[in-house]
């Protein structure tokens, strides 16, 4: 396993017990039964992706066309549309073109992007799984808007690429209409489950990210949990948070990240389990922490506020790594024990401590261990989240795939819209 899992801490005499947990492990066999059958049937693309490359090469031509074309390139899309490709991108480290994912429909921010973008060497790409995401439709515009002030129709047409299901859609419709380059988002993907898919392979490869050791990763939990069954450690994730949740109370979710590299991954779970299991009166709040800045900002409340919380920490080896510390530069100052430690010493001091004060104030803590955050190990996490969310979707009764109560805000939305144009 590229990972590890350790629940041990969650275990308290006054608080969740062992037998809690069994008991909702024993439950999410069905689950896993389901997730085997479904992925036969053909019914799970958003996981079996992760088994098959046979996309890559396409989607790669594109990719080098973008590298070698533009110097920025602007990826419109919103929630799942952006955010795992936003997750991944913070992996890049090889020079290329600058990425800039735009998921919000804020004026001030959309006039400092024209003002520092060069039209000429500027790409786009277009993502909405059903053609008709009112934000997207709108970023396009706009920007179609300051294409046409700069550029011809052939111009444009070659620098943007849509992302979008089969189907009469309005962006299909821009798309056929403007000769875009158009990809099919496969319709039995929803977007919050899609990074693994076209959605955030093509940005991850414009970045010079290794997908297929992306893919590999994620394949290798997806196999553990298939194999494993309730053993498995997406399953005893699952069985753990339902579990805390009715023995004692746990309504929300804290996963601690401590890495600079995982802050959009907290952005993305966050979604993943929001939309997934908030539903019919279930469900947690999932809520990111980004170590150590939010031990500043947060450890207050976690470690002497309401004790409604199951935290899930994912700690990386850091030990002896980055630049030594060194009173020298200080004029000989007294650094206590700093003195001679590495950055990447007092970051694994800061998440251990952290785990430390949690679990001895009777908070229930889970650590997720890697080596280091790669293609590899990110996979294999996000798939693991997909995973647990799945299974406890099943264990709360509730549909992981669907998002019913967002459209009550689109229509209000769309009600206003119409009223200002009467």
């Amino acid at each position: 396993m590229l990972y590890s899992q350790d629940t041990s801490r969650c275990i308290h005499p006054d608080g969740l017990s062992e037998s809690a947990i069994a008991a909702e492990k024993a439950r999410t066999t069905e689950a896993i039964s389901g997730i085997r059958t479904d992925l036969a049937d053909g019914a799970l693309p958003a996981l079996a992706i992760a088994t098959d490359n046979g996309d890559l090469p396409a989607l790669k031509e594109i990719a080098d066309r973008y590298r070698e074309k533009f110097t920025d390139i602007v990826v419109f899309g919103t929630g799942g549309s952006s955010l795992g490709g936003k997750c991944l991108h913070a992996l890049a480290m090889s020079k290329g073109p600058s990425l800039h994912f735009i998921d919000n429909v804020d004026p001030a921010s959309f006039a400092k992007l024209f003002a520092r973008l060069p039209y000429a060497t500027t790409g786009l790409i277009v993502i909405s799984k059903s053609g008709g995401t009112a934000e997207t439709l709108a970023q396009l515009n706009v920007f179609l808007q300051w294409f046409q002030n700069h550029l011809s129709a052939k111009d444009i047409a070659e620098r943007i690429t849509a992302i979008v299901e089969p189907g009469a859609s309005a962006l299909r419709q821009i798309a056929e209409a403007g000769n875009f380059t158009m990809l099919d988002h496969d319709p039995g993907i929803g977007g919050r489950y899609s990074v693994f898919s076209l959605v955030g392979a093509l940005p991850a490869l414009i970045a010079g990210l290794d997908v297929p050791t992306l893919r590999d990763g994620a394949a290798a939990t997806l196999h553990h949990t298939i194999e494993m069954e309730l053993e498995s450690h997406p399953a005893e994730g699952a069985a753990l948070v339902t579990a805390a949740a009715s023995q004692i109370g746990s309504a929300i979710n804290v996963l601690m990240l401590y890495s600079d590299q995982l802050f959009w991954f907290g952005h993305w779970y966050r979604q993943l389990w929001a939309e997934s299991v908030g539903k019919d009166g279930h469900g947690t709040t999932p809520v990111p922490f980004m170590g150590t800045v939010d031990q500043h900002s947060q450890m207050q409340l976690y470690l002497d506020g309401p004790r409604d919380k199951l935290f899930t920490m994912v700690m990386r080896d850091c030990i002896g790594t980055g630049d030594t510390i060194d009173a020298a530069a200080n004029g000989g100052i007294d650094l206590g024990p700093l003195e001679g430690r590495t950055l990447g010493d007092l970051l694994d001091a800061s998440q251990r401590g952290t785990a430390d004060a949690l679990a001895m104030a009777g908070h229930p803590v889970r650590l997720l261990k890697i080596d280091e955050v790669n293609e590899a190990t990110l996979g294999a996490l996000m798939m693991h989240f997909m995973l647990e969310t799945i299974i406890t979707a099943h264990l709360m009764g509730v549909d992981p795939f669907d998002q019913p109560a967002v459209e009550r805000g689109k229509v209000q939305a769309r009600q206003y819209l119409r009223e200002m144009a009467d």
